[in-house]
């Protein structure tokens, strides 16, 4: 999903889901690297450069 402020969304699923971070957030910048290449392949090629991270929940 898209957030505006990924550090405020990282707080909120981990404070109120019990969500941890599993990875990042990472900074991505539109250069040639293999996984840069893969998500200008899903935004596009003006793709400039935004945040990822990856969260996990458990489950009972």
């Amino acid at each position: 999903m898209t957030v505006r402020d990924l550090d405020k969304a990282v707080r909120w699923y981990g404070e109120i889901l019990g969500f941890h971070v599993i990875a990042g957030p990472a900074d991505l910048v539109g250069d040639d690297s293999p996984f840069r290449q893969i998500v200008k392949d899903i935004f596009g090629a003006d793709f400039g450069r935004g945040r990822l991270s990856f969260l996990a929940g458990v489950t009972a």
